[in-house]
């Protein structure tokens, strides 16, 4: 059962300046009885974790979510680790996280300024199947 099954995933930047970053709390105190997100930021401020708390009283059982996300040397995304923890409400959920898929994103082309304008995105599911990947284009207007 995948709650959100049909999920958009956008890789838009959410990131902190360093000022931020070093001063940005890492954990806080979760509600037993709402939603709660905690996000994790490296010293550059790039986004490397997200947890989703997921504690609204409902009929079915309630999923935590967790993403890890890693970048390479220029600070680009390069890979997602999608994350789940299922509640049952009588205390029996998994002792851990799960993980569910993982992202791969593949930059295939710079530019004369070292911008990616071709990337590749793939998901990786957790019984070992390999999506073909979506492709990614974009064109730079540099103004001098």
């Amino acid at each position: 059962y995948q709650r959100y099954h049909n999920v958009q995933y956008t890789f838009n930047s959410n990131k902190l300046t360093s000022t931020e970053a070093v001063n940005h709390s890492n954990f806080s105190s979760i509600s037993r009885f709402f939603n709660e997100e905690v996000r994790s930021y490296d010293s550059l401020g790039n986004l490397v974790k997200i947890i989703y708390y997921d504690r609204v009283i409902k009929s079915s059982f309630n999923i935590d979510s967790k993403y890890e996300y890693f970048y390479n040397a220029k600070n680009e995304l390069t890979k997602v680790l999608g994350y789940s923890l299922i509640h049952d409400g009588a205390g029996g959920e998994t002792k851990d996280f799960t993980l569910d898929y993982t992202i791969i994103i593949d930059y295939l082309m710079y530019d004369e300024q070292g911008n990616w304008i071709e990337k590749k995105v793939s998901y990786l599911h957790n019984d070992g199947k390999k999506s073909d990947g979506n492709a990614f284009s974009r064109a730079i207007t540099y103004y001098h």
